[in-house]
């Protein structure tokens, strides 16, 4: 498992390959033709979020998952006990809407707080109460084995299908050797390892399990639109053949959560998630997730004897039963007093745990006499996977059609099986949570859009009201896009934000900067050894160096210089405004210091950028040795010895 640690983060490796061709990208990666982490539809179920199989490693161990097809739940506000769940609370819909004297007057003013939602605009309608993010993880567990099978998450749609680990092993064994596949994809190839040995003597085994649930995100962490980043995948894309303004628009896109808004950043330049240190939105995030205690987990680590590790303020006592990456501690050998969880995962997630039936480690506290002490630490481990927003389409009921708590009612009537037929006798008698139909179809311009094999929810269905009234009407549950709404289009209310395990590799890493040469040349065009063509019709060939200079220091007068090139400036101008380009530089040392500088074109407006280089007037400082302001006394403004005019001029 160390060397499964060395060679990637955790994340998502694969989903089951259902494609073919020549090169390499036709087939499937973690990304399959039409959705990433094989997500799709079950919007006609009331809960029900649709995903299917997944290779996955977690802190080292690799695992698949059955067909996911989790639910809205989440872990329990009160019980403690493992695996309790309750439902999450759906958004009301909101009182300006139900306060219309006609269905029409509902949809019209229903649709006026998706525009605000869309457009993020709360002065329009105050849509925040009514759109709710929700975050969605995945949980790993090493387990004790007691022999049975703990059904690892509630699915209406999958479970597994064995009764003991022993017979899942061997349905496991017959599907990998032979490569057929369980069709009702209810498999899962779940590890078993030797954890402790008994006071007799026995091997005491443990039992790899997960699940996945779902967090309604706080409101002090409300998540903007505009976080959402796309990820360029480049095998899906390359399969879509779209251009990235339409690829967005597919399932197929996978997103990064932005750590800044534009309004939170520098002067308008955003700098890379790995260069802002401890303070990062998705970290926020994960530590309001509790682990396997549930809401009302309280723990404290001081495992090898040490006072209890502090949250990343320094002083807060961190509290380990949240799942979180960073943590303070004394200043360890390397000098560091911040620290993350693992070696080089940058992506896991731990938090602790009192189960009973989680695996113990023993870990070694303290030492009385000639004997060791002990004491047994549990843990679990989590992954990111998605950003759901739920709508007040899951309450909504302007035609005031009956729930049924059995599902099969609304589809028999009279002893004959009803199919939601535009007539008495066949349209659904009703809703329940597998046939969730209430959402008035005319709400949307058309049907769903660009659909999969797996998706269940039909285009339109006829369903009763309390009146006996034959209404039209789509599914209320959620999806990856709303169908059409007039003026709007198809809104996205899923976001898969899940790492992939590969990401964490030495040759990912390389594969991904030279992706980023490649497809964004005037942002990286420093890092060529020549001038690119159309980027400059001047003597310079890229490599030459300016010297630039800090303006004089209000506590003590000195300044300190620096170099960047002509393709550094280059990329500068190209990258103006945001998210705009930056550099990081250190200076020369004056007064028996120097500083670490990220530095970068201010934003200005176009007319003004020809002299941005003559007498440094627009270059400017964004961060000195970390932070917004220069501590010694030095501006945010720079001079340069040795530009000239229009020298860089495209």
């Amino acid at each position: 498992m160390e060397f499964l640690r060395w060679m990637g983060d955790s994340g998502i490796v694969q989903v089951r390959n259902v494609q073919a061709g020549t090169q390499p990208w036709t087939t499937n990666t973690w990304s399959r033709v039409n959705g990433q982490a094989a997500i799709h539809n079950h919007a006609n179920n009331i809960r029900t979020i649709g995903m299917g199989e997944l290779g996955v490693v977690m802190n080292g161990v690799p695992f698949r998952t059955r067909h996911n097809d989790y639910r809205l739940s989440q872990a329990h506000s009160n019980s403690t006990e493992f695996g309790a769940t309750e439902p999450v609370e759906f958004p009301a819909v909101p009182p300006s809407v139900l306060a219309q004297p006609t269905i029409d007057g509902q949809i019209a003013e229903m649709r006026e707080y998706f525009v605000a939602w869309k457009t993020q605009n709360p002065n329009h309608r105050d849509y925040k109460e009514y759109f709710q993010p929700v975050l969605t993880y995945m949980q790993g567990m090493w387990t004790i084995d007691e022999g049975t099978v703990d059904e690892p998450f509630f699915s209406d749609r999958h479970s597994i299908q064995a009764e003991t680990w022993f017979k899942l092993q061997e349905d496991v064994m017959h599907s990998v050797w032979t490569g057929k596949k369980d069709i009702g994809e209810n498999l899962a190839i779940l590890p078993t390892m030797y954890y402790d040995v008994g006071d007799d003597g026995t091997p005491l085994l443990a039992q790899w399990n997960y699940n996945i649930l779902t967090h309604k995100i706080s409101s002090n962490n409300s998540v903007e639109l505009s976080r959402f980043r796309l990820v360029k995948d480049l095998s899906p894309m390359m399969r879509s053949s779209k251009s990235e303004e339409d690829f967005i628009k597919t399932r197929s896109a996978r997103f990064q959560l932005h750590p800044a808004l534009p309004s939170e950043s520098y002067d308008g330049v955003w700098r890379e998630e790995g260069n802002t240190g401890y303070a990062n939105y998705l970290e926020s995030l994960m530590k309001e997730v509790p682990g396997l205690d549930n809401y009302q987990a309280d723990i404290l680590d001081s495992n090898f004897g040490s006072e209890p590790l502090k949250d990343v303020d320094g002083t807060t006592n961190l509290n380990a039963g949240y799942y979180h990456r960073y943590y303070s501690q004394s200043r360890d050998a390397s000098g560091f007093t911040k620290t993350a969880r693992g070696f080089a995962d940058s992506n896991l997630f731990v938090a602790y745990n009192t189960q009973p039936n989680v695996a113990p480690i023993k870990v070694r506290k303290s030492r009385r006499g000639n004997s060791d002490l002990y004491e047994e630490v549990r843990v679990s481990y989590a992954l990111p996977l998605e950003i759901v927003y739920m709508t007040p389409l899951l309450r909504w009921n302007p035609y005031n059609i009956e729930y049924h708590e059995d599902t099969d009612v609304p589809t028999i009537g009279n002893g004959t099986r009803r199919n939601g037929q535009n007539s008495t006798a066949k349209a659904y008698n009703g809703t329940s949570s597998k046939y969730y139909y209430r959402c008035p179809a005319k709400f949307f311009e058309s049907v769903d859009e660009n659909g999969d094999p797996a998706d269940t929810a039909k285009d339109y269905v006829f369903v009763l009201d309390k009146d006996g009234e034959v209404r039209r009407t789509v599914a209320s549950g959620t999806r990856i896009f709303l169908p059409n709404i007039p003026g709007l289009g198809n809104l996205r209310t899923r976001f898969p934000i899940f790492n992939v395990y590969q990401e964490g590799s030495g040759t990912y890493k390389e594969l991904s900067a030279l992706k980023d040469i490649t497809l964004d040349a005037p942002q990286h065009i420093h890092l060529y050894d020549n001038v690119l063509g159309g980027f400059s019709a001047s003597q310079f060939n890229g490599a030459e160096k300016f010297t630039f200079a800090l303006r004089h220091s209000t506590r003590k007068p000195h300044t300190h210089e620096f170099l960047l090139s002509a393709n550094q400036l280059r990329a500068m101008r190209a990258g103006a405004g945001h998210p705009g380009y930056v550099v990081q530089v250190q200076t020369t040392t004056m007064a028996n210091h120097n500083h670490d500088l990220v530095v970068g074109l201010t934003t200005v407006l176009s007319s003004l950028l020809s002299g941005f280089y003559t007498g440094g007037k627009y270059i400017r400082i964004f961060e000195c040795d970390r932070q917004n302001a220069c501590q010694d006394g030095h501006a945010k403004d720079v001079d340069c010895l040795d530009c000239a005019l229009g020298m860089l001029d495209p």
